[in-house]
């Protein structure tokens, strides 16, 4: 969709984390914490959408960076904004993440581990 004034532009990715991403992870931030994402050789989360929220009214431009968790169903069980997140309106960001949790949906994979995924939307003035 092409991008015009007053409209919003909405982006989105998923991401499974590999093993080799969670270890990255840990050996530059010093580690700890529990771990649940990618490995298994369950392969990548395979997302089915691309939902995108109602435009927000806003004077502000940025993104809204989600932390999806993803279970072997394919259902999002928990979502919350990451520090990737731009958008400086604390409503628009539970507004995206509300959605997002919402309506985003994963390729079922039985008996994978519960997965983590990121999902970005990108937010313009309107």
């Amino acid at each position: 969709v092409p991008a015009r004034r007053g409209v919003a532009r909405f982006f989105a990715r998923a991401r499974t984390l590999s093993r080799s991403d969670i270890e990255e992870i840990f050996k530059v931030n010093g580690g700890g914490g529990n771990g649940g994402s990618g490995g298994g050789g369950f392969g990548e989360l395979v997302r089915l959408n691309a939902p995108v929220p109602n435009q927000p009214n806003t004077d502000y431009s940025g993104q809204v960076a989600v932390l999806l968790t993803v279970t072997d169903k394919g259902v999002v069980i928990s979502a919350k904004s990451t520090n990737g997140t731009t958008h400086p309106d604390q409503n628009v960001i539970k507004l995206v993440v509300d959605h997002v949790k919402k309506n985003v949906k994963f390729k079922a994979q039985p008996g994978a581990p519960i997965r983590t995924a990121y999902y970005t939307v990108q937010i313009d003035a309107g």
